[in-house]
């Protein structure tokens, strides 16, 4: 306990100065340390409860419940830093950085042997200065100090001069005079090329250590993770953000064990991969790749539904039509497996979708009708869909008229798949039955087009052509296609 006298104790703490920022009864608490008597274990237990409650406030954010009960604790044990520290916490979260000083300064004069209170006050010093100038500048003023940065180097001095084993201080005052060398007060660090290199390498290191870990060692990092004794959290939020970044390292560690393990390891991880976080789009892609790979690709329809469930996306529902038709393809499913497809179409046109989703959804259902050899209920769904189309991309329509016209074909009707592929190009120049007017009234509705947006529908009029014996019909197409893209793999395929 110090045996300073209450005069000085006013003069070296700026009295005056901490009476205009600590409200009344933190000055009352500090001035008490003056006459507290030799620290009791009984009262440093008292203490720890009472700690544990503030503690509960703090993370809470009740902040002033907290801080009168911290100071409490300093009064029952001032020669404990942790009390300290803890009202520390409550200053740094309400950005009372000032405060924070004169309460390690005041624990340091009643504790001058302590080389924690030394850490602790030059450590506030320096935050001070180097973060928060007009704080600093109203303090250093107070005190006739030129430099915080050198009044916390000498504190640190005087620590190590105490006790010259504790590392933590001579990594301070390392860090002070690194400051006070390097004019840390006229850095923009930010924006300071020495800083940003310094940045980039401490990154670039880290990388490296993390690439250099085994699958062995990345493994036990997850498992410390999940280990780990954390702090708790009160808020939902804080939660949510803690949870985040653990699925995000966990992600990163799992990643890297796939990078380094054999290819009979990967599915299993892949599948861990997906369990840490089913609603990653990186992490399903990587999952197919595994499954199909291993020919599971019934398997893979069954996740990317779960995908499409978690995050309501239209185009992840998409992907599950398409991972049906190729598990069909690949003789995975049969055509009574074909009806789970129904379910997914009817559920997303009733979510009300714009023209370009809904031509979207239907375009592909019709390719697993026709797997199924249901070519009526395809066209059935097709002409709906274009009945109620009131605007949507020239690319859309042509893909919706290209696959409406697809259907004919598949059916063994040529010359009404030409006609309506004709109307798609805006090159029908004969009158047409009725049954054509879905077509021609969805055509009226696309502008100016590029030649690219044409291309899938003369690559099958060609085939068309070929199939009605039009052999100069097609050889034309062939030449139009040269044309105006004598890159076109179709072409090219034809040569």
């Amino acid at each position: 306990m110090s045996s300073l006298s209450r005069k000085e104790f006013l003069r070296l703490s700026s009295w005056t100065i901490i009476g205009s920022l600590l409200p009344f009864q933190e000055i009352s608490a500090l001035e008490n340390l003056l006459h507290a008597p030799k620290i009791l274990p009984a009262n440093f237990l008292q203490a720890v409860e009472k700690a544990k409650t503030a503690k509960i406030h703090f993370y809470k954010k009740e902040y002033e419940s907290a801080k009168l009960l911290y100071l409490e604790c300093i009064s029952l044990a001032p020669n404990s830093v942790r009390f300290y520290d803890n009202l520390d916490n409550i200053y740094g979260a309400q950005g009372n950085f000032l405060e924070s000083v004169l309460l390690f300064k005041n624990g340091l004069l009643l504790n001058p042997k302590n080389v924690a209170f030394y850490d602790r006050a030059a450590r506030s010093l320096m935050r001070l200065e180097l973060g928060y100038n007009s704080l600093a500048t109203v303090y250093r003023n107070s005190i006739s100090s030129s430099s915080l940065l050198q009044d916390a180097k000498n504190l640190f001095d005087i620590a190590i001069s105490i006790d010259a084993t504790k590392k933590y201080l001579v990594i301070g005052r390392d860090k002070a005079v690194a400051k006070i060398n390097a004019n840390a007060l006229n850095i923009n660090y930010r924006d300071n090329a020495l800083q940003k290199s310094l940045r980039k390498a401490r990154s670039t290191a880290e990388k490296q250590r993390f690439l250099a870990l085994s699958a062995q060692e990345l493994r036990e990092d997850i498992e410390n993770c999940k280990a780990k004794k954390r702090t708790p959290l009160y808020f939902k939020h804080h939660l949510e953000v803690r949870d985040v970044n653990l699925i995000k390292y966990k992600k990163k560690a799992l990643n890297r064990i796939f990078d380094l393990s054999s290819e009979s390891e990967k599915l299993k991880i892949s599948y861990s991969l997906f369990e840490l976080d089913p609603s990653d789009p990186a992490t399903i892609k990587r999952l197919r790749s595994q499954l199909y790979y291993n020919k599971l690709h019934k398997e893979y329809i069954g996740y990317k539904l779960q995908f499409a469930e978690i995050t309501k996306n239209i185009y992840a529902y998409l992907g599950a039509l398409d991972a049906i038709q190729v598990a069909f393809n690949k003789g995975a499913i049969f055509s009574k497996d074909l009806a789970l497809a129904d379910d997914i179409v009817n559920n997303l046109l009733e979510w009300g979708l714009s023209d370009n989703q809904a031509i979207s959804v239907v375009v592909k259902y019709n390719k697993i009708l026709a797997l199924n050899n249901d070519i009526d209920s395809a066209k059935t769904y097709t002409e709906h869909v274009i009945t109620n189309i009131n605007k949507a991309s020239n690319l859309k329509i042509n893909e919706i008229l290209l696959s409406y016209a697809s259907l004919f074909y598949l059916s063994g009707d040529y010359e009404k798949c030409k006609n309506i592929i004709l109307i798609a190009l805006g090159e029908n120049n004969e009158s047409l039955p009725s049954d054509y007017d879905l077509a021609l009234q969805l055509a009226t509705k696309k502008t100016v087009e590029s030649f690219s947006m044409k291309k899938p529908l003369y690559h099958l009029l060609f085939t068309t052509y070929k199939k009605l014996n039009a052999q100069q019909d097609a050889s034309n197409i062939i030449t139009h296609l040269r044309t105006n893209d004598p890159s076109d793999s179709f072409l090219l395929n034809r040569n």
